[in-house]
């Protein structure tokens, strides 16, 4: 069955109201997954308000996390915190910095490091382990850490 534009209109806002949530969304308006990405992939203003629409509920997952991390005080009559109607989340900004934050350092990782410096005799390796040795050095960057 074909679709009109007017139709595949319809179905961006019922995905908008399912969260874009497309097994949701196509079951509530009557077509299935196949038909959904048939159109995503064939009709450029369809794929265009799809990713629009996904992007609203980006932008408003990123505003929840926003008011979870402030939290929402409670206010006397001059403007001034006498309490809170909800504190701010620590889980909440934690996952920010963890997620946005990484440039500034809040990078989980783990190091695993020896307290001696290792010695390798390279008289007892062969051709082969030395050249896979001396790639690994070259890879390794100015922590000794192998990217890879």
């Amino acid at each position: 069955m074909a679709y009109s534009d007017e139709e595949r209109q319809t179905f961006i806002t019922i995905f908008r109201s399912n969260a874009t949530d497309v097994s949701r969304a196509a079951k509530a308006f009557g077509i299935n997954r196949k038909t959904f990405y048939d159109w995503y992939n064939t009709d450029e203003a369809f794929r265009a308000a799809v990713e629009e629409a996904r992007d609203e509920i980006k932008d408003f997952g990123e505003s929840q996390l926003l008011t979870l991390m402030k939290g929402i005080p409670k206010l006397d009559k001059q403007g001034k915190i006498i309490g809170w109607i909800s504190r701010p989340d620590t889980a909440a900004i934690i996952f920010f910095n963890k997620t946005k934050n990484k440039d500034r350092g809040y990078v989980e990782r783990m190091e695993i490091r020896n307290r001696e410096e290792p010695t390798i005799d390279m008289a007892k390796l062969t051709e082969a382990e030395r050249k896979q040795l001396y790639r690994l050095i070259a890879k390794a960057d100015d922590n000794g850490d192998i990217s890879g």
